[in-house]
């Protein structure tokens, strides 16, 4: 999965929960702009900040073996 397909699901499951981008930030402790950049795939975030903001949409990560 790139990090364009993740910050499209993330930014899909966002507006599902009603989440502007600026709300989503501030759940997760981070600026609007880095928000936009990760939903954008501009920006790769760390795991932590991922896990962070996956957390907040009601989404987990799961790692999948091939």
């Amino acid at each position: 999965m790139t990090i364009e397909e993740i910050g499209k699901i993330i930014r899909e499951q966002r507006e599902v929960f009603g989440l502007s981008s600026d709300r989503l930030a501030d759940l997760v402790g981070v600026a609007t702009s880095t928000i936009k950049e990760i939903e954008s795939g501009s920006r790769n975030p760390t795991f932590e900040m991922l896990q962070n903001i996956l957390d907040a949409i009601g989404l987990e990560l799961t790692v999948a073996k091939k």
